[in-house]
C-alpha cells in the first residue's frame, strides 16, 4: 500500500446546495439534492480508481485529509462547507468510517480555468 495517495476531485457543492426539506412519510426530513448524489458518484468513482492504482485499502486507522481547494473566482467561500460530503463519500473507500478522516484545509487558491480539489491522504503516524 502506497504510503499516500493523490486524487484530484472536482468541487463539491457546499452544504447550502447539498440538502433540501423534503416530506417522506409525512415527515420532515433532509435529503440531498441531484447535484449532491451526482457529485458523490464522480467523485467515488475516482478517488477509487486512484486507491486501486496505490494499491490502498481502507483503513481503520486515523486518516490525515489534505485539502488544497482551487476556486473559479475570488469570491468569498469558506473552505469547511466542502467538509460534509467529502467526509461521506471516501467512507468504505480511504477509510472504514469518516470518524477515522482528520480533514484538514491546507490551502485555497483561484484557478479560473480549472477549479478542483486536491486530496492527498495517508495514514497518521501516531508517536
Amino acid at each position: 500500500m502506497s504510503a499516500s495517495v493523490h486524487v484530484e476531485l472536482p468541487l463539491p457543492p457546499t452544504s447550502n446546495h447539498c440538502y433540501v426539506n423534503a416530506l417522506h412519510h409525512g415527515r420532515r426530513q433532509r435529503v440531498l439534492t441531484a447535484l449532491a448524489k451526482s457529485w458523490m458518484t464522480s467523485a467515488a468513482m475516482l478517488a477509487t480508481g486512484a486507491c486501486r492504482r496505490a494499491g490502498w485499502k481502507p483503513v481503520e486507522d486515523k486518516v490525515v485529509v489534505e485539502l488544497r481547494v482551487s476556486w473559479p473566482d475570488h469570491r468569498k467561500r469558506d473552505t469547511s462547507n466542502l467538509h460534509k460530503l467529502l467526509g461521506d463519500v471516501l467512507e468504505g473507500i480511504v477509510y472504514v468510517n469518516d470518524r477515522y478522516a482528520l480533514l484538514r484545509d491546507m490551502d485555497y487558491a483561484v484557478d479560473r480555468k480549472r477549479p478542483r480539489l486536491d486530496i492527498t491522504f495517508y495514514v497518521l503516524e501516531e508517536s
